[in-house]
């Protein structure tokens, strides 16, 4: 009996299922890369500890010779063009994490992470060889409860001598890109290899676990170099990394679309030519659910296919003569989700963009630059929703609850404007039945959202009495919404001067209603009755004349209505009337300091360069610099960014230099002005904020905002003022410097790609 016991089977390894790095040619990323020090974030048994057989074991090898076996598989399979080794700074923090990697010191664009989460040896079960384990248990059952009773029930004899269990090697890492134009990490994923063992002894396992416990610098198990290997060549033959540069790209252009310093106009010729041959995902909805899902293996997203009748492409291995034609390709599988990922990256991208068109629409008309952006915008989703995933990906975006109302208006316009295509009409009719309930029905902070879509659907129909009440249908209206102007203008001459009425007034720039904002922006206008006299009361659609009259008697907020002027340009008037509100303004007069700075925020909006001796003035006020007066000094360095010059903001300078004298007493105007010349890039005053940011009377506040200041500018004399400071004795202030030289080497990372 023990003889037939010990004899039957004999361990080796299974031949695994069909997997990526059998089929897959090995991928070539033409760029060099740097290789950052692996995180190791496994969890060890506790030392003195014995292990339990019953859980998973790690292998106490080194993370050091994992990273060195994955640097000499992808030079052999050739991945990258080089490889270069990083000798940077690391993170502060001892539990390192590549959330907070400096990556200042690169000299490649792209750099590579990896995370060691998992390398292990795991029982996952029991094969046919139990039964005469649990036979000879039985036979020595005296020493089997001994053995149990000695190691708390973790151990059975019989099994230390028969390969009852099966085992597998596990190996799962984390992979992280970053791109320092991409301003950190741009893409990442999750591999997960194991190889199963199918016969193993408890002997054995505790062998293997011991072993590596010796020698713990070493990769020297057998079959856990094997799975190890495995990981890196299925990194290395993933069709995803094939798509590293355009990740990469598409985050640059991210920051490039959401950074108020690129024009429109320059935004707007970028997108010509990015997206000119991006690979668009091809599937249908179910297969984008399962592929997206990063989490599944090739495996399951193969059965799944084959469970939707998906005609696929056959492999054809010649050790594999068995396989059908109905065998689905791993890196068919891989390809279309690197498709789809890549897909709803450059979509967020123009959506957000969209969506940052919209907002300001809501509150001033777009110039021209903006609505060819517009435009490109349009044309471009406009031309990727006729493809079956495209549109699914809009469709799931209008239903996503995180998405801005502004993104999915323009979403739904689009979806709207083509109801022929992929039977569009059926999901617009749908939302819109859906929105109507919600609007009805729902609670009210749904009404403004649901409002939001029934007017991107509906336009001009919307003033035909649908249910949308007056008050909502107003609060989302904005520029695009040029067929509102005569109801908007009908409900002014009527004497309603809310909210709402005075935004739309200037976003939709209603010069007939230019003469009643001047009018109302003048503070006596109410109190004698102008403007309620002088109304004209035609018959208001969806507003009755009692209700406007109501409004008519309120006193209109004139800091809306000089923001509504601020749209009017090309308008003398407007102009005049805003800097008739600045003639002998000051913090210390009589005009409220919210209404002096957004008249301030107006002018600078109109781009009056006239304005900016009555600018100056204000800057030199008495009293500017006290805390009652911060809302107009912030308005006033705001208004000198577009409209002043270096001579101006040398007068500012110098005024910033007097202050300095008083820093204990001037901490939040010095660091306005510290973030001012960071955005005007002022080179000349890299000495002043260098002065600041070690001078003891600086709070820690102000010495950040002068470091971060100076990582803007992004000057060579800034760059060394941040570099003397991040050797500084201070650890505060060379903590500040290095987190701006960071910030600095991502600037100038972000220009260089323009």
């Amino acid at each position: 009996m023990l003889v037939l016991c010990l004899g039957a089977g004999c361990a080796g390894v299974d031949a695994p299922d069909l997997t990526l790095p059998e089929v897959a040619s090995p991928q070539r990323v033409d760029r060099e890369i740097t290789l950052l020090p692996i995180v190791d974030s496994r969890r060890f048994v506790s030392p003195g500890q014995q292990p339990d057989l019953n859980q998973p074991l790690p292998l106490m090898v080194s993370a050091d010779a994992v990273l060195d076996q994955g640097r000499t598989i992808m030079l052999r399979e050739g991945l990258f063009r080089s490889i270069r080794t990083y000798y940077g700074p690391l993170p502060e923090d001892l539990l390192m994490h590549y959330a907070d990697f400096p990556l200042r010191t690169l000299d490649t664009d792209l750099a590579l992470g990896l995370e060691l989460r998992d390398l292990e040896v795991r029982k996952v079960g029991k094969n046919a060889h139990l039964v005469p384990q649990s036979l000879l248990d039985a036979t020595l059952l005296p020493l089997f409860t001994l053995g149990a009773f000695a190691s708390g029930g973790r151990m059975d004899l019989a099994a230390q001598i028969i390969p009852s269990g099966i085992l597998k090697y596990i190996v799962r890492l984390d992979l992280h890109v970053f791109s320092l134009e991409g301003g950190g990490p741009v893409w990442g994923k999750t591999y997960l290899v194991h190889i199963q063992d199918p016969a193993v002894t408890d002997w054995t396992l505790r062998r293997k676990w011991e072993a590596s416990a010796r020698e713990e610098s070493d990769l020297k198990d057998p079959d856990a170099e094997k799975a190890v290997i495995q990981a890196f060549q299925w990194i290395c033959r993933d069709p995803e990394m094939a798509y590293l540069p355009r990740f990469s790209r598409t985050a640059w252009l991210a920051r490039i679309m959401a950074d108020p310093r690129v024009s429109a106009r320059t935004k707007a010729d970028l997108l010509d030519g990015f997206f000119t041959d991006l690979p668009l995902p091809d599937m249908s909805p179910g297969d984008m659910e399962i592929w997206s899902t990063t989490s599944a293996s090739v495996r399951e997203k193969s059965e799944y296919a084959l469970g939707q009748d998906q005609e696929q492409t056959a492999v054809h291995l010649p050790e594999a003569a068995f396989l059908n034609s109905y065998t689905v390709d791993p890196v068919w599988i891989q390809e279309a989700g690197a498709r789809l990922r890549l897909f709803k990256a450059g979509f967020g991208v123009l959506l957000e963009t969209a969506g940052q068109l919209g907002r300001k629409g809501m509150e001033c008309p777009l110039d021209e630059s903006e609505r060819a952006l517009e435009a490109r915008l349009e044309t471009l989703l406009g031309r990727w929703g006729r493809g079956y995933a495209p549109n699914r990906v809009y469709r799931q975006a209008i239903r996503n609850p995180n998405v801005g109302i502004e993104e999915k208006q323009f979403l739904f316009r689009l979806l709207a404007g083509d109801l022929e295509t992929l039977d569009n009409e059926t999901f617009v009719n749908q939302e819109l039945e859906r929105r109507l309930e919600q609007l009805n029905d729902g609670p009210k902070k749904l009404h403004q959202r649901a409002a939001a879509l029934l007017v991107a659907a509906w336009g001009d129909k919307s003033l035909d009495n649908r249910g949308i009440p007056p008050k909502t249908l107003l609060s989302v209206m904005g520029s695009g919404d040029d067929w509102a102007g005569p109801w908007v203008l009908s409900l002014i001459k009527a004497g309603d001067l809310s909210p709402d009425v005075i935004r739309l007034a200037g976003a939709l720039r209603l010069d007939e209603a230019l003469p009643i904002l001047i009018q109302a922006l003048q503070p006596t206008a109410y109190s004698t009755g102008e403007i309620s006299e002088a109304a004209i009361e035609p018959e208001i659609p969806m507003l009755g004349a009692e209700l406007a009259r109501r409004r008519a008697r309120r006193a209109p907020d004139r800091v809306l209505v000089a923001r509504a002027l601020g749209c009017f340009k090309g308008r003398p008037e407007a102009v005049a009337a805003l800097r008739s509100m600045l003639e002998g303004a000051g913090p210390q007069t009589g005009l409220p300091t919210d209404l002096s700075a957004q008249v301030v925020r107006s002018l600078a909006r109109l781009r009056d360069i006239a304005s900016l001796p009555v600018l100056m003035a204000l800057w030199d006020a008495p009293g500017i610099f006290g805390q009652e007066a911060a809302l107009l000094r912030r308005a006033v360095l705001d208004a000198l960014e577009p409209l002043g010059s270096p001579e101006v903001w040398e007068r500012v300078l110098a005024t910033a230099s007097v202050q300095a004298r008083h820093a204990k007493t001037r901490q939040a105007p010095l660091r306005e002005i510290a973030d001012f010349f960071g955005r005007v890039r002022f080179e000349r005053a890299a000495s002043f904020l260098k002065g600041l940011a070690v001078d003891p009377a600086s709070s820690s506040t102000t010495r950040e905002a002068a470091c971060q200041a100076l990582a803007r500018i992004a000057t060579p004399s800034a760059e060394q003022a941040l570099t003397e400071m991040a050797a500084a004795a201070r650890w505060d202030l060379a903590r500040n410097a290095q987190a701006a030289l960071e910030k600095l080497a991502r600037e100038r990372a972000l220009w260089k790609g323009l």
